[in-house]
């Protein structure tokens, strides 16, 4: 009887293990619950101002501040959210990949019942109505969402929701990357795209870690300081000296943080080399040619490391050569390379439209900068240091600027305007039609490039106002050729007449930048009624 009913017992608990494993496999959405851990430091305003914007979405909070804390970030924490269960810890900071499996580890250690994990930033604000977590399934091992970087310029999509379990941790001091355990109860890494939106908020004058750690707050914001990249700096040489001088992701962000220190030291415009930048620079572009070595990128490959970062090393490259080094034959071959390596990507074709209209190549710049404008910005859609302040300023700005020498240089000298073959080497054919689009292009620009602190766009204020003109005068001559009416928002009369031929995806470019065909009552012409239909 005694072994029978240890075999009762035994089979009873076996059955109740199994019973768990499938209700966290294949549950519904109504039982899932997310446990958030985070870590902080000085972050008590941070704290204050995001960390309630969660509460709708979090079950359980983990989290773990640092012993060397100044301010009540944990007292303020317990206020915010101490109504739900929680865990509040004191540890010593090392680093970020050690801090986040510290803070992992003690969730699975106080929650492990909850079926997903989140880990977030204190600076981290959700735009709350895009949180649905009936979004989250236990089909999926791993989530991701979208988070609008600090700088204002680039998002990236973040893997940070996933299915809690044993042995979650984190690899690297910096840039840490969610690493998944080997012996894990989930036999799948498929992922799932959330309609999630988070972003980082730096306030200034907001006491923060980085403030604190990093001195005061400069026009660059607290955490692009140069006191700061110096100390990012060191825990990559840590990870370097640990892992190795092959370790794809170390290299690649070895290069990209001594390239975001020149940016700290000289902020916007031109400046005179120094020695200190001229390391930086130097430095830089040695990582990043090492990171694109073709063994370091069969490596980065064959560890499951994210692709995208060789994409960003060759990227970068282009631009340390073009703007820093000015030797503008290794820019261009760069800039090929990143074009080939991801064709849909606006960045790498618009910088090199921008060279080639610098050295005053317009009809190259002209060829390079028709590729991206007849993309839409979610075509190049990236999970990594997606641009899309390039593709709504400095896209738009750029071939306004490159349009204009061509027009002026291809100006009709009759009133027939439609008598004229145009720009040569170009899909669109009528002047009257690119002058519009020039125009348009450069009002769309100035609405975007507004913010003084952006620095990607490719001319001096000065040189916008120009180009207004310039514009203007081009504008002077076909109003006193009697040609159409080209201010409108619409392509009126003959330019609509041409329009009917021209290449669907150049149609549907202009219609995306903003200009459109008018009205039937400007045409009878039937073949553009059924063009503009189809647009």
């Amino acid at each position: 009887e005694g072994k029978n009913m240890r075999r009762c017992m035994l089979s009873c608990l076996v059955l109740q293990v199994l019973i768990i494993i499938l209700e966290r496999r294949f549950g519904n959405s109504q039982n899932v619950t997310v446990v958030m851990m985070m870590m902080i430091r000085d972050e008590e305003e941070n704290v204050r101002a995001n960390l309630g914007k969660w509460e709708r979405i979090v079950d359980y909070l983990v989290c773990g501040v640092d012993e060397r804390t100044k301010d009540g970030s944990g007292r303020t924490v317990a206020e915010i959210i101490g109504h739900k269960p929680h865990w509040i810890f004191y540890f010593r900071f090392e680093n970020f990949g050690q801090g986040r499996t510290v803070v992992l580890r003690e969730a699975w250690r106080k929650f492990s019942h909850a079926s997903h994990a989140l880990i977030i930033d204190p600076d981290w604000l959700p735009i709350e109505k895009t949180l649905i977590k009936d979004q989250l399934d236990f089909e999926h091992r791993k989530f991701s969402f979208l988070v609008y970087d600090r700088n204002g310029l680039t998002t990236r999509n973040v893997a940070w929701l996933i299915r809690h379990e044993e042995g979650l941790e984190f690899r690297y001091r910096l840039h840490e990357v969610l690493v998944l355990p080997k012996n894990s109860i989930y036999n799948t890494t498929n992922l799932r795209m959330l309609s999630w939106q988070v972003k980082e908020v730096e306030v200034k004058g907001r006491r923060t870690w980085h403030t604190t750690e990093h001195g005061n707050a400069t026009n660059v914001g607290h955490s692009m300081s140069y006191k700061r990249y110096l100390r990012d700096l060191d825990l990559l040489y840590l990870d370097l000296e640990e892992l190795g001088p092959n370790d794809p992701h170390t290299l690649y962000y070895l290069g990209a943080t001594h390239l975001a220190c020149i940016d700290a030291i000289l902020g916007v415009g031109f400046h005179k080399l120094t020695e200190q930048v001229l390391y930086h620079i130097n430095q830089g572009i040695f990582y990043l040619e090492q990171r694109v070595q073709p063994n370091i990128i069969d490596l980065a490959n064959r560890i499951g490391g994210n692709s995208e970062e060789t994409w960003a090393a060759v990227r970068w490259l282009a631009h340390s050569y073009h703007n820093y080094k000015r030797d503008y034959n290794k820019a261009h071959y760069w800039y090929k390379k990143c074009h080939e390596m991801d064709p849909l990507r606006v960045d790498c074709a618009t910088f090199h439209a921008s060279l080639y209209r610098t050295s005053g190549d317009y009809t190259s710049a002209w060829n390079s900068i028709l590729i991206p404008l007849q993309f839409d910005f979610t075509d190049g859609q990236r999970t990594f240091a997606h641009n899309f302040y390039i593709y709504n300023c400095t896209l738009p700005l750029e071939a306004s600027l490159i349009l204009l020498p061509l027009l002026e240089a291809q100006k009709p000298h009759e009133k027939h305007f439609l008598d004229q073959t145009g720009i040569p080497g170009i899909p669109i054919s009528n002047w009257l039609i690119l002058l519009a689009f020039g125009r348009r292009l450069l009002l769309h620009a100035e609405t975007t490039c507004i913010d003084p602190s952006r620095k990607f766009i490719s001319a001096q204020p000065e040189d916008v106002e120009q180009a207004h003109h310039r514009y203007d005068s081009l504008q002077e001559y076909v109003t006193s050729a009697q040609g159409p009416d080209i201010t409108s928002r619409c392509l009126q009369h003959q330019s609509a007449f041409a329009a009917a031929n021209y290449d669907p995806n150049h149609l549907a470019m202009l219609v995306r930048w903003g200009l459109h065909i008018c009205d039937d009552a400007d045409t009878d012409n039937s073949s553009s009624r059924k063009r503009r239909d189809e647009l």
